[in-house]
């Protein structure tokens, strides 16, 4: 799932059978600080979000699966409304290094570990 904010709404006037009943919305894709990434899309709302709301999103074929007509062209749905986003501050860079730490300290021990059956 990617987190978004809804910007704003689509409306249509004409839609392919499979989109009657589905309102479509546009989202501005976030980072992990809630900052814009990249360019906005239209996503279908299965979730009943507003403008302002931040939310999640899926894309792809599962988009397509929660709506009333499974087989459909739709690249994005909001699947949930966020509440609240708590970001603990540990970067991806950070927990990638961390993880590398661990892995080295595992080695250590396995090569002690060798080095003691000999």
């Amino acid at each position: 799932m990617l987190l978004g904010k809804v910007i704003g709404t689509l409306v249509s006037t004409r839609k392919i059978e499979a989109f009657q009943g589905v309102k479509f919305l546009i989202v501005q894709p976030l980072d992990e600080n809630l900052a814009p990434k990249g360019t906005p899309l239209v996503a279908c709302d299965s979730q009943q979000a507003g403008p302002g709301q931040i939310v999640t999103y899926i894309g792809g074929r599962e988009a397509t699966l929660p709506l009333p007509v499974p087989f459909n062209p739709a690249d994005a749905l909001i699947t949930s409304i966020v509440d609240a986003v708590e970001n603990t501050g540990v970067s991806r860079q950070k927990a990638k290094v961390r993880s590398g730490e661990k892995e080295g300290a595992r080695q250590k021990a396995k090569v002690g570990r060798q080095k003691k059956k000999r």
